[in-house]
């Protein structure tokens, strides 16, 4: 089991596959089990505030699936990160 205080945060990032030089492919894959800080914000435009707020924390880039489909067909797929200790969560801009 687990300390029941201790708390288990996760993001879970729904992408489409993409080959392009600036798609999921080539910058996820290349940065594939690196350390990275995300941030995470309310909306476009939205300001910060106590009931949306901002989150920013560390993960560990995970491997994606290089195909999974039909030839022809749209791939989406699920990314998981495993936040690295507690995010920080910001109230004000």
């Amino acid at each position: 089991g687990e300390i029941p205080t201790t708390s288990v945060w996760t993001c879970e990032l729904d992408i489409l596959q993409s080959f392009a030089t600036d798609g999921a492919w080539n910058i996820l894959h290349g940065l594939q089990g690196t350390k990275q800080t995300f941030a995470v914000y309310p909306g476009q435009g939205v300001v910060a505030a106590v009931t949306n707020p901002e989150a920013t924390f560390e993960a560990y880039i995970p491997a994606i699936p290089f195909l999974d489909v039909e030839a022809g067909e749209t791939m989406t797929c699920t990314v998981e990160l495993k936040v690295l200790g507690e995010p920080v969560f910001a109230t004000t801009p």
